[in-house]
């Protein structure tokens, strides 16, 4: 895969809206009084159908868990899942981008991680808040 072919594979598609589906945060034990001790650990999945088409529509379901550990127990977690509705504006684009794994691949695991990261960061600081805990920054994606 190329730039190029990943750019075009971008202008065959548009992003229509993305809506919370379910999000759940927990607190389990003490924050410590510093949060340079605390590990942040993530991630992103999918369903086992990660897709659904319908005419010239598809959406997407990625879930994003988060887990705060200090002294190796997890002391907040949050659990996000999204609908990413796109359009597809090229269908003869599309088709030919969308065949290529690479792309694809590429498109599901970081595209759309990238695009999410924002929103999933303000669900985890509005749970943080709501629980009454102090404010911890997720990592920059690279």
């Amino acid at each position: 895969m190329n730039n190029e072919d990943f750019q075009n594979f971008i202008k065959s598609i548009s992003i229509d809206y993305i809506q919370p589906t379910s999000i759940s945060f927990e607190r389990f034990d003490s924050f410590p009084q510093e949060n340079t001790d605390i590990q942040i650990n993530w991630k992103m999945s999918y369903p086992e159908k990660p897709y659904t088409f319908i005419d010239d529509k598809f959406s997407m379901l990625p879930m994003f868990e988060i887990a705060f550990v200090y002294d190796n127990k997890v002391i907040f977690s949050n659990k996000s899942i999204f609908i990413v509705m796109l359009s597809i504006k090229n269908k003869d684009e599309f088709e030919r981008y969308w065949s290529m794994e690479e792309i694809r691949k590429t498109f599901k695991d970081k595209q759309i991680r990238n695009t999410l990261w924002p929103i999933v960061r303000q669900q985890v600081l509005d749970g943080l808040s709501r629980l009454s805990l102090p404010p911890v920054a997720l990592p920059w994606l690279l």
